[in-house]
């Protein structure tokens, strides 16, 4: 029943999708699997770290510095972002989807979608056929 209420009122993505994106974010940052079990009628995930000597804590540093400073510095250099980049290959190989199709196709929530498209707009790169609900969005 909570489940439901945060689908309806966007809070929760989608259905059967967060373990998932759970086990893949652990392979694409090589961490270990995690630990699902459910104790005493709790649900409980373990994680483990990668090593106690520093590394995990100057990786992930260094990943979301240098993630974060490359969108600052592509942002105020008037470039693009990966995920505006990824959005844009995606209009321009298929063009006429609706936002909350691409939302679904790139697996990326709607709201996030919605302001790359918004950026790519103010970019001029692309423009949006019909109206905003009901149309597509084309390459300029």
């Amino acid at each position: 029943m909570l489940a439901d209420m945060f689908h309806k009122t966007n809070i929760m993505e989608s259905w059967g999708t967060g373990f998932n994106r759970i086990l893949n974010d652990c392979i694409v940052y090589h961490n270990p699997k995690p630990r699902f079990e459910e104790k005493a009628g709790a649900f409980i995930i373990t994680f483990y770290k990668v090593s106690v000597n520093g590394r995990i804590n100057g990786r992930i540093n260094g990943e979301l510095n240098g993630e974060l400073n490359g969108e600052l510095n592509g942002e105020l250099n008037g470039e693009l972002n990966q995920g505006q980049k990824l959005v844009y290959k995606t209009i321009s190989s298929k063009p006429g989807l609706k936002a909350k199709e691409i939302s679904g196709l790139l697996n990326i929530p709607f709201s996030t979608i919605d302001k790359y498209i918004n950026v790519l707009l103010k970019k001029n790169l692309i423009i949006r056929r019909g109206s905003k609900k009901p149309g597509g969005i084309l390459r300029k």
